[in-house]
């Protein structure tokens, strides 16, 4: 298990268990809904649905094991994919679930490393889970 404060770089986003490569940012979202309820006898607030997502960027490789072409594939198949946002350190936690990939961007600017950027949205409910040894 991994102690005191977590170094971003040891997160990863890891897609049918394989880490995407090159990735310089990750990030992910849940937010859940509420429901106002106001009649003559009750006012209060019901739980809604739940929703999140990823987000992340990353340099482009093509010798990836799994990487921005990998991604651009699944996206242009709008193929559902298995998700982990962990460091794979037994003992941390870890948060899996299936997305689809909403976008996909890349970029190449003068004297820069080309680069890609992709959003991907959760389908169901997410886990949240100690990674065993």
């Amino acid at each position: 298990m991994t102690t005191g404060p977590i170094n971003a770089n040891d997160l990863g986003l890891y897609i049918g268990g394989v880490l995407v490569a090159c990735m310089q940012s990750l990030s992910f979202s849940s937010e859940n809904s509420v429901i106002e309820v106001i009649c003559k006898d009750y006012t209060g607030s019901l739980s809604g649905k739940n929703k999140w997502s990823l987000a992340g960027a990353g340099a482009l490789r093509y010798d990836a094991a799994y990487g921005a072409v990998d991604l651009l594939t699944a996206h242009k198949n709008r193929d559902s994919v298995v998700v982990k946002f962990s460091t794979e350190v037994t003992g941390d936690t870890r948060i899996t679930g299936t997305v689809t990939i909403t976008k996909f961007d890349m970029q190449s600017d003068v004297d820069k490393e080309a680069t890609w950027s992709i959003e991907m949205q959760g389908q169901g409910e997410y886990t949240v889970e100690t990674i065993p040894a």
